[in-house]
């Protein structure tokens, strides 16, 4: 988590965006170190280009059962219109106006790329993802088993 953090933690700096984390520490799974940092990367990128500027960030990872681990990354934005929900992890999907950035940003617009390698990457170790508004703001997480490696990661 902390190599995805520095990823893009100018990019933060540069908007006032503080990236917090709650309950990273102590969590075991099977996964591509590289690959899990690559995913929630792309995941935090994504939260700080269209948080609003001065807010903050949130990292968390809770476990849903016994048998899975869920990372999740909640920034302070309006999100994604409902409809959309499904379809943002598809390759070339952009946001529409309601997580439009502006030119100024220090991230770029995005090119459509890095939620759908998001979700590859979760597949890939026999997870998915999703995303949903809360109440203090807009969601997305990566699910991932903690047991064996998938067929692919051994």
């Amino acid at each position: 988590m902390s190599d995805a953090v520095v990823d893009v933690r100018d990019a933060a700096a540069s908007r006032g965006i503080r990236i917090e984390h709650r309950d990273i520490e102590g969590h075991m799974l099977w996964a591509d170190p590289r690959e899990l940092s690559r995913a929630v990367g792309n995941l935090l990128a994504n939260a700080v280009r269209h948080a609003p500027a001065g807010s903050d960030v949130l990292v968390t990872a809770s476990h849903r059962g016994d048998d899975h681990l869920i990372v999740s990354v909640l920034d302070q934005g309006p999100g994604v219109a409902s409809e959309d929900l499904g379809r943002m992890f598809d390759v070339g999907w952009r946001a529409g106006s309601a997580r439009t950035v502006d030119s100024d940003s220090p991230t770029g617009p995005g090119a459509g790329l890095g939620l759908a390698i998001v979700r590859g990457i979760a597949e890939a170790h026999g997870g998915g993802v999703g995303a949903r508004h809360v109440a203090d703001g807009f969601e997305m997480s990566i699910v991932l088993p903690v047991g064996e490696p998938a067929a692919g990661m051994r």
